[in-house]
């Protein structure tokens, strides 16, 4: 998935399993997860496998990792009985989030552990405010994105200085003031 708001879901399922309840989960190999906002989403469930509110990450029968998560905020989602309210895995699965904010600190020296600051968290739309610091955050991998794709709401996702945001939307810089003088 790329460039995608995921919000407000309630105990998504893997089947008709307790497994992996929350909201992504991801269980094909080379699955992606790039540019997207996972955000207020909710687990009830009491499952006894790795889960959470926002995403899972499983194996495959090799032992390898099935995903990555770049460039992505997973934010705010919560869980009754899970590893973590935001993302969950078994051991190691840190290897597959690079240049995220989201919580439990991950490992990857570029993600942040931080408010994302939405600009209108009540709206849930995923929409930066000007300081945010996941709104230049991001890594411009040429391999997924180019200078022609667009944010969740039509905008060019990377900037003129060819940076781009951690999320599923281009930082909002509205609310400055600009003055002209004569």
């Amino acid at each position: 998935a790329r460039n995608c708001l995921v919000r407000n879901c309630k105990e998504l399922g893997l089947g008709s399993s307790e497994q992996y309840r929350t909201a992504i989960v991801m269980v094909q190999s080379g699955a992606m997860l790039i540019n997207c906002t996972i955000v207020s989403n909710v687990n009830e469930s009491a499952a006894s496998v790795p889960s959470s509110g926002g995403v899972v990450v499983t194996k495959n029968d090799w032992d390898q990792w099935k995903g990555s998560v770049k460039n992505c905020i997973i934010w705010g989602n919560t869980a009754k009985n899970a590893d973590s309210s935001n993302w969950a895995g078994l051991a190691g699965v840190e290897a597959c989030f690079s240049y995220c904010c989201t919580t439990p600190a991950l490992s990857d020296e570029h993600s942040i552990a931080v408010d994302p600051m939405f600009r209108h968290p009540e709206k849930e739309d995923g929409k930066l405010k000007g300081s945010s610091p996941c709104a230049k955050a991001g890594f411009y991998d040429t391999t997924v994105l180019d200078e022609n794709t667009l944010d969740l709401y039509g905008q060019p996702l990377v900037n003129s200085k060819g940076r781009v945001p951690m999320g599923c939307v281009r930082c909002d810089p509205t609310g400055m003031m600009i003055l002209f003088f004569q």
